[in-house]
């Protein structure tokens, strides 16, 4: 009963403090940019991190310089592999909420999911069986959507922002804290492929969120565990998750007859000559056809989509790569199967805000060659300045 009282006295007076005292980082800036990052390299691991608190990115405009971005890079270092990271970050985010947000995400699309939630709790002092339960209720709805191949991790609540706090305050929180902390830590112990997440930055205040390497430190404590569980044998050996009928609302969405081409051109001109084949060029899989938007020594217009070796690989978790047409039995049948039109092709999908895999860049060469991670890392460099070029263009409409 008591911890009932303490928390509708605690929570009024929490929120009206978020609103309205200088020490609050909700007046913060927050991240006005695409909520996705990318880290350089091959064979992309592909992370939600899902969340308030720190997910949201106060005190930055940019993602690329919030937890997003700087755990991406994190996980990239670690890995040395790329890493593609999704942000769903709001400030109201809290376990009885998140259940809806769930039922929006195609959770198949992960690798791995990093749950940030808790500090409006602990600084509401919401009881312990409150959010034992609504925990608990949060957890099972997500091992119940979640495909078995998808890593969870539940980071503990840090709060390293408790210094702007009267000292009376920040010890009650910090004390409420740590009992919400071991109720989440047993309830990750009963359920299979959830990690309880040791997350214990150094405190501070609303400035902290102003230092250049604030961001980068607290990604540096939770990247370790999430790289270790990541299994990049066991993601290529999963199939694709895909959906046509959202693949094709997505490339409704973009209205491609309506995007200009210009920046296209110029990459696929610069992914020929970095490579040094004999041409380049970006689709889209539209329907049943495969339509060309930019080629360079290559044939533009549109093809079947029956014959497409795009098609093939907006099919593939990263890039696919035929070394020689003639032997590869993948294409047995197609009118690429004779080596006529090209011998050689890589081709690294191209992916909708959303995720879902529209289309692709792709080089093509007369000739077979060998196809190194390190060329398949600049081949997604490449393929994600065209994903800039397609939905920059349409921001920009």
């Amino acid at each position: 009963m008591l911890g009932y009282i303490a928390h509708g006295v605690a929570n009024p007076a929490a929120r009206l403090w978020l609103a309205t005292s200088s020490q609050s980082w909700r007046h913060l800036p927050t991240p006005s940019d695409p909520p996705l990052v990318h880290a350089p390299g091959s064979d992309s691991d592909r992370v939600l991190l899902l969340g308030s608190g720190i997910a949201v990115g106060y005190g930055v405009m940019s993602h690329d310089l919030a937890l997003g971005g700087h755990f991406a890079r994190g996980l990239s270092s670690l890995t040395g592999r790329g890493a593609t990271v999704d942000i769903v970050g709001r400030p109201d985010m809290a376990p009885s909420n998140t259940r809806a947000t769930l039922g929006t995400l195609d959770l198949g699309r992960f690798d791995a999911l990093v749950l940030i939630l808790g500090g409006l709790e602990a600084l509401t002092l919401m009881p312990t069986g409150m959010w034992r339960r609504q925990m608990r209720a949060l957890l099972a709805e997500l091992v119940a959507v979640a495909p078995p191949s998808l890593k969870v991790f539940v980071v503990e609540i840090g709060a390293p922002l408790l210094a702007g706090l009267p000292v009376v305050v920040r010890k009650a929180v910090w004390s409420h804290l740590l009992r919400l902390n071991r109720a989440t830590e047993e309830l990750c112990a009963e359920f299979d492929n959830l990690t309880f997440v040791a997350f214990a930055p150094a405190q501070g205040d609303v400035n902290t969120l102003r230092g250049r390497t604030t961001y980068q430190g607290w990604a540096e404590l939770i990247a370790p565990p999430v790289a270790r569980a990541l299994d990049a044998e066991a993601r290529r050996r999963r199939p694709a998750n895909f959906d046509e009928e959202s693949r094709q609302r997505a490339v409704d969405l973009l209205d491609i007859d309506s995007v200009p081409d210009d920046e296209l051109h110029r990459i696929v001109a610069n992914a020929r000559d970095l490579f040094g084949t004999a041409g380049a060029s970006v689709t889209i899989i539209d329907h049943d056809v495969q339509r060309t938007k930019a080629a360079v020594g290559m044939p533009s217009g549109t093809i079947p989509r029956a014959d497409s070796i795009c098609n093939l690989t907006i099919g593939e978790q990263g890039v696919l790569v035929v070394e020689d047409m003639t032997t590869d039995p993948r294409l047995a049948g197609s009118p690429w199967a004779d080596g006529a039109l090209a011998r050689f092709y890589a081709g690294y999908p191209v992916e909708a805000p959303d995720g879902q895999r529209i289309g692709a860049l792709c080089i093509v060469d007369s000739a077979p060659r060998r196809f190194s991670d390190t060329d398949a890392a600049l081949l997604r460099q490449l393929a994600l300045r065209v994903q800039s070029a397609l939905w920059g263009a349409r921001v920009a409409r």
